[in-house]
């Protein structure tokens, strides 16, 4: 594995596919790319990447988000600009305890600046509340930001039990059934024996 601070180069082949896994971490520590074998980066004219870079952006110096989100403190601005990646790179953020305790109400979701739209969109996000850390795949470079967000707007696609790590994504309607703690597959039964009473129901009648 190769490890940068600030910026790195990418090890390619021909075809311009990664074949050493990186990661890049800001200069604060808080944050970092990481980009596997197999990547193939390209920049916005269509030329394999041969440099990552990624910096911290202040929250007060971001674009206006929507109404009821707020940012939470972490933002970057990777470079270069317009570069894609297929597949996606993942981007992961480290919350102080401070910012985790603050913000916990809601949720966490990471979101891309579009800046032909002027819109901030939401990507997959995974929360680790072990490590207080928020990661989602990101397609291209622009800014890359963690928000708050009401918590009603998320669900939680909830793992195992043993295993601390919670997705957000869409919202869903085992919402209440996953914060409760019982897994899909028993709100999919009670919905099947709700059916069957139904059916028998209109067969007596």
């Amino acid at each position: 594995m190769a490890e940068y601070t600030g910026s790195g180069s990418l090890q390619t082949d021909a075809a311009g596919a990664v074949q050493v896994a990186t990661v890049i971490t800001t200069t604060e520590g808080d944050a970092s790319l990481s980009i596997a074998p197999g990547v193939r980066g390209e920049d916005r004219f269509g030329r394999p990447l041969s440099m990552v870079s990624v910096r911290s952006v202040p929250p007060a110096d971001l674009p206006a988000p929507g109404e009821g989100e707020a940012p939470v403190g972490r933002a970057l601005r990777c470079g270069p600009d317009g570069a894609t990646f297929d597949p996606p790179i993942e981007v992961s953020f480290t919350l102080t305890p401070e910012e985790w305790k603050r913000y916990a109400a809601g949720q966490f979701a990471v979101r891309l600046y579009n800046s032909a739209t002027g819109a901030w969109e939401s990507l997959a996000t995974t929360v680790n509340p072990a490590t207080r850390t928020v990661t989602a795949a990101v397609p291209h470079f622009t800014l890359v930001a963690v928000f708050a967000v009401p918590a009603e707007e998320t669900v939680a696609t909830t793992p195992p039990l043993t295993e601390p790590t919670l997705t957000f994504g869409p919202v869903a309607s085992a919402t209440a059934v996953q914060r409760a703690g019982l897994p899909f597959s028993w709100l999919t039964g009670i919905a099947g024996l709700a059916g069957a009473g139904l059916l028998v129901r209109v067969r007596r009648g």
